[in-house]
């Protein structure tokens, strides 16, 4: 099965520009690799592909309520990226109202990302930052690599400290969780925040080129115009991610919702 990576953090820290520029950075290394964007008030397919148009039969919406699905209903639901071949998306399309869409539960959850898995050999899941959402707590509990991305300002910090409360579960492994500082810049007071949090992994450097790539929905080829420093957390995430195991025990029926 493809290795999990499950990306979760507060409002406006880069999230889905991360997963974007990892996907390439993975990509980069000739790996396939499945990003996953399930944002019940953004659609991001046309988001993140916006000249592919996608339809609604080929939306993920379709794979949560189908009565069954297989390997090929899974791969109709895959958008693969002309200029990126070896970049899948999976997300709503444009002409759907998500926040109709229940959670269709983790077992379905696990069939989707097991077939997914047969056809890729990496899966980023981009989290939105709520978490009463069970889709997005059930896949911080499942993955295989966590990573948490934090605004560093005083909205980062306070996110960061009520998600304890709510990640308290040893399911979670909340304090094993990669921390990254996302939208960086000057500015900000970097000491004080890895202080606040424990410890920083990493600093992504904003820059107004990947701000531009994202506002003309380019959010891949925002991995050309990234700072060094960005750069270089993206390779150490890539390394790090190769060397793991996937994670043997997960079980169809396991659950991971909030307690």
């Amino acid at each position: 099965m493809a290795k999990i990576i499950t990306v979760w953090g507060s409002p406006g820290s880069g999230k889905t520009m991360f997963c974007c520029t990892l996907a390439m950075e993975i990509a980069q290394r000739n790996k396939k690799v499945l990003l996953i964007s399930a944002d019940q008030m953004i659609p991001m397919l046309p988001v993140l592909a916006p000249a592919q148009k996608a339809k609604k039969e080929t939306s993920i919406s379709t794979l949560f309520f189908a009565n069954q699905i297989n390997k090929v209903f899974v791969a109709n639901a895959i958008h693969i990226q002309k200029e990126y071949p070896l970049i899948g998306i999976m997300g709503y399309c444009a002409d759907e109202i998500p926040t109709d869409i229940l959670w269709p539960g983790m077992q379905r959850i696990h069939n989707i990302l097991e077939l997914a898995g047969e056809l890729v050999e990496y899966i980023i899941w981009d989290c939105t930052s709520n978490l009463e959402n069970c889709m997005n707590t059930a896949m911080i509990a499942y993955a295989d690599f966590v990573l948490r991305i934090l605004s560093p300002d005083l909205k980062g910090i306070q996110y960061y400290q009520n998600s304890q409360k709510l990640l308290q579960a040893e399911q979670y492994h909340f304090f094993e969780h990669i921390t990254l500082a996302g939208m960086a810049r000057p500015y900000h007071a970097i000491e004080e925040m890895s202080y606040l949090v424990g410890k920083l992994d990493g600093i992504l450097p904003f820059r107004k080129e990947m701000d531009r790539c994202a506002v003309e929905g380019d959010f891949f080829g925002a991995y050309g115009q990234c700072h060094e420093k960005y750069k270089e957390v993206l390779e150490e995430m890539a390394d790090s991610i190769e060397t793991l195991e996937s994670n043997s025990s997960k079980k169809e029926g396991d659950t991971y919702d909030l307690p």
